[in-house]
C-alpha cells in the first residue's frame, strides 16, 4: 500500500478496489473486443473510473476526488465496504499527450505491486516483474546472498548511483544488468502511477534525516543489457515492441501452463511453436488465442 501521507485513509480506501479492478477490466476489454496482445505493452485506450482519474489526470475524462464523494469523510477503513464504490469503469481513448498511459505498465496496481514499502519507487522490483512477465526470465536470489535495502533517491545520490552500489558485486550484477534498465525507465511514475518529472518533497519518500522539500529531476535514461539505449516509459514500450516475439511466447507459455494445470517442460516446446504460428496469423488476438488453446487436441488430451 502507498504511504497514506499521499492520500488520506478515506481517499485510498475509496479507490483501493478500483486499483485492483483496473487490470481486470483492461483484460476484459481485450477479451471481449478480441484485441491484440500488443495492447498489454501499449494501447491507445485505458479502462478507468472518475476516481482513478484523480490519480491519472487523463485529458478529456472527468476527475472525481475521492475525498469529495458524498459521505467519504464518514467512512473509516474498518467500515469500508465495496458497495461504497458507485462509479463505473469506462473505456477512454487516449490523446497523443496521454499515450504514455496505455498498456499495463502505467497502472496503479502494477506500481503498488512492485513497491516494497509504499513510500518510494523501487526499480529492482519493477524491472524484475517486467523481465518475468514480458521476457519469461525468472530471477532467483541465491540463498546465501545478503541484499541491503534500496535507499530512496536524494539530491546528492541519484537512484542510479544507489543501484550501482548493488551492482558492484559480481553475483549481484548478473541479475541487475537484466532488470535495472527496465525499472529505471519507469521512474517517471511514482508509487501510485502518477507522472512526475521531479522527485518532490522527499520527506514522503525518504528517512527523516533528509531535507524537507528537496526537488531534483527524474533521470529515466538507461541502456538495455544488449546495448540499446532508451528513455522513459515510451522508450521501454518501444523496446518491448521490438522484442514482441519473446513477449508473445511468454504469454502463450503462461496461458498453456494455466490451461494444462502444470508447469511446462521441454516436450511442450513443439506445441508452443505451433500455437505461436497459429496466433500470428490472427495478429495475436486474445480471444482467438484462448479458443485455439482449448480447442486443440493437446488440451483435450491433457
Amino acid at each position: 500500500e502507498p504511504d497514506l501521507s499521499i492520500f488520506t485513509v478515506d481517499e485510498f480506501d475509496l479507490v483501493r478496489n478500483q486499483i485492483k479492478e483496473e487490470p481486470v477490466e483492461f483484460f476484459r476489454e481485450l477479451l471481449s473486443s478480441n484485441l491484440s496482445l500488443l495492447n498489454f505493452i501499449d494501447s491507445d485506450f485505458v479502462m478507468i473510473t472518475e476516481e482513478l482519474n484523480y490519480i491519472y489526470r487523463i485529458e478529456g475524462h472527468p476527475v472525481a476526488s475521492p475525498s469529495k464523494r458524498p459521505g467519504a469523510s464518514k467512512i473509516s477503513p474498518k467500515d469500508y465496504r465495496p458497495k461504497e464504490i458507485t462509479s463505473e469503469f469506462s473505456k477512454v481513448v487516449l490523446s497523443k499527450k496521454d499515450r504514455f498511459r496505455g498498456g499495463l505498465l502505467s497502472q496503479a496496481g502494477f506500481m503498488l505491486m512492485t513497491t516494497n514499502n509504499g513510500e518510494y519507487t523501487n526499480p529492482f522490483y519493477r524491472g524484475a516483474w517486467v523481465l518475468k512477465s514480458f521476457y519469461g526470465d525468472h530471477l532467483e536470489t541465491p540463498d546465501d546472498l545478503e541484499i541491503s535495502a534500496l535507499s530512496p533517491p536524494t539530491k546528492t545520490e541519484s537512484i542510479k548511483e544507489t543501484i550501482d552500489a548493488h551492482r558492484a558485486e559480481t553475483s549481484c550484477n548478473i541479475c541487475h544488468k537484466k532488470m535495472d534498465p527496465l525499472g529505471i525507465a519507469l521512474e517517471n511514475f511514482d508509487v501510485l502511477g502518477r507522472w512526475r518529472d521531479q522527485y518532490t518533497d522527499v520527506s514522503n519518500y525518504a528517512p527523516k534525516s533528509n531535507t524537507k522539500g528537496e526537488r531534483f529531476p527524474v533521470d529515466a535514461r538507461t541502456v538495455h543489457m544488449d546495448g540499446r539505449a532508451f528513455e522513459g516509459p515510451q522508450g521501454l514500450k518501444s523496446i518491448l515492441m521490438e522484442d514482441k516475439e519473446k513477449f508473445f511466447k511468454t504469454f502463450l507459455e503462461n496461458m498453456l501452463s494455466y490451461a494444462m494445470a502444470r508447469e511446462l517442460n521441454f516436450l511442450d516446446r513443439r506445441h508452443i511453436e505451433q500455437l505461436y504460428k497459429q496466433s500470428a496469423k490472427a495478429n495475436f488476438r486474445l480471444r482467438d488465442i484462448l479458443l485455439e488453446i482449448v480447442s486443440s487436441d493437446y488440451f483435450s488430451r491433457r
